[in-house]
């Protein structure tokens, strides 16, 4: 690549976004100067609420003071696989999408490029909440205000402050504590590109994937603000608040599974990514290498840690007619729990840890200080 090209992705070259990259000047045989450019250089638009929209970008060829658009061009889009772009450079857009893209215009070489600016606003509704209901709250610049006064505040339950989400995870459920009186809450996140609200009367909300995948594949590795606001549809005149908070998507994928404890269910949860929720990696109902009348006896699984090579899990049973807790190592990726059998009396563990190199097991033993 030369001139104001630099080397993109598969080895395509691009407009240097550090140049003014809209015009590209040749020469053609009679020595007459050739401009290319793309018009419009720069575009932003927003989608409300899914509704369809379309742009057109074109490629001109100006000789002198004549200027026509160039028929046989092929446009790229970086990022790729976002948005894609017809011959006579029309894109349609429906709020699937948000993000900033540059366009590269081929005729056949590169010609010229410009950049499109694609934001969404989107309001959601649950629990049979009218979308009139919205004008109870402040406009969503609340996330970015900071003169917006709470009659009281409201504590956020879930997630934490500066929490890092996998892009490919399935969504999280934000939580927050109920205050007395308040009867509609609105959960707002937001960044540069996109802003996404949830009215609900719960004191929990989860987004759909559509709007998740928006959230995630447009604000990545970007930290988003989220902010949750309350107030009583009688009176009207209260405004509560949480402060706000930062959640950041990963910039890549995350391969394989998340194990956590429970402590709703006593049991060790799997969470692979792709799958709408976790699930119990003990089933009373399966394993039958375990007797039933053992695996009735179980009251929790769990001190669980994962080794090193990501796939060996050393975890403890607890049940009323154990001497203690009981204690057993795992292949995670198998579909079933073969080397555990606490009739066995294996050992008696809690707090367990592997040595870097998966040979060992390190553990305290229930029954002994």
């Amino acid at each position: 690549c030369s001139g104001k090209m630099i080397c993109g992705e598969q080895g395509f070259c691009i407009a240097d976004p550090k140049t003014n990259n809209s015009t590209i000047t040749d020469k053609d045989p009679a020595n007459v100067v050739v401009k290319y450019e793309v018009s419009p250089e720069k575009k932003e638009v927003l989608i409300e609420n899914r509704k369809s929209l379309s742009v057109q970008f074109v490629l001109f060829e100006v000789r002198g003071d004549q200027k026509n658009p160039s028929s046989e061009v092929v446009w790229k889009v970086e990022p790729k696989g976002k948005i894609s772009v017809e011959k006579d450079g029309w894109i349609y857009l429906d709020g699937s999408v948000a993000g900033v893209f540059t366009l590269t215009a081929f005729a056949p070489d590169i010609k010229g490029s410009a950049q499109l600016t694609v934001k969404t606003k989107e309001t959601v509704l649950s629990d049979g909440v009218a979308f009139e209901s919205s004008k109870l709250f402040p406009d969503d610049n609340s996330l970015i205000s900071t003169t917006t006064q709470y009659a009281g505040s409201i504590d956020s339950v879930y997630p934490n402050h500066e929490v890092i989400v996998p892009r490919n995870i399935s969504p999280i459920v934000f939580q927050w504590n109920a205050v007395d009186g308040v009867t509609l809450y609105k959960l707002t996140i937001g960044g540069s590109v996109s802003v996404i609200s949830l009215l609900t009367r719960s004191t929990e909300a989860r987004f759909s994937k559509e709007v998740w995948s928006v959230l995630a594949d447009s604000e990545r590795n970007i930290p988003l603000i989220w902010i949750v606001e309350g107030v009583s549809e009688a009176q009207q005149n209260s405004l509560y608040g949480t402060n706000k908070k930062n959640i950041t998507f990963s910039d890549d994928h995350l391969q394989g599974a998340i194990y956590y404890w429970s402590v709703d269910t006593a049991n060790i949860m799997r969470f692979r990514m792709g799958e709408d929720s976790p699930k119990p990696l003990f089933d009373k109902t399966g394993y039958p290498e375990i007797s039933q009348a053992v695996k009735d006896n179980v009251e929790c699984a769990g001190c669980h840690t994962i080794a090193s090579d990501g796939k060996t899990m050393a975890l403890t049973f607890e049940g009323a007619s154990y001497d203690g807790r009981k204690g057993g190592i795992i292949d995670v990726q198998k579909p079933y729990l073969a080397s555990i059998k606490p009739e066995d009396d294996k050992f008696l563990s809690i707090y367990q840890s592997f040595s870097p190199d998966v040979k060992y097991l390190v553990f305290s033993e229930y029954n002994l200080s």
